[in-house]
């Protein structure tokens, strides 16, 4: 989803550039409105994402996506030079009920994978990083 919002400009300000945002309509140069007027034609991603996201360190979001929550990887990336580099970091709400694997994302393309440790059916923890390994398995 992210990379849709690098190759095209769709803030149209003329350079590359990401965004943290998942956002609303109503949150310009975020994924849901990278252009004002926001429209639903111009967003990135559909509004099933924008409960998804979760704020702190663990995977409790108001509406999960496919059982999962969202957090831009800042932990990571850091939150001020977005046009170097992003990542987008997915958990299971519930795990080993809804889900076993975290997944982190990145600018390059970049896909990686680790097996949850938490309890069953607590919140995920967002374990994935850049170092954690492939999915291929």
């Amino acid at each position: 989803m992210q990379t849709l919002y690098f190759i095209q400009d769709l803030d149209a300000d003329g350079t590359n550039n990401y965004s943290n945002l998942i956002g609303d309509l109503s949150t310009t140069k975020s994924l849901r409105c990278p252009l004002a007027p926001c429209v639903e034609e111009d967003s990135t991603i559909d509004d099933t994402f924008e409960g998804a996201f979760a704020a702190g360190a663990t995977a409790i979001c108001s509406d999960k996506k496919a059982s999962y929550c969202f957090q831009f990887a800042d932990d990571e990336i850091g939150s001020t030079d977005l046009d170097f580099d992003f990542g987008w970091k997915a958990s299971a709400a519930s795990v080993n009920v809804t889900g076993r694997k975290d997944f982190a994302v990145y600018g390059d393309s970049t896909i990686r994978c680790s097996l949850s440790t938490g309890a069953t059916n607590t919140a995920g923890t967002f374990q994935a990083d850049r170092n954690s390994p492939g999915c291929d398995g």
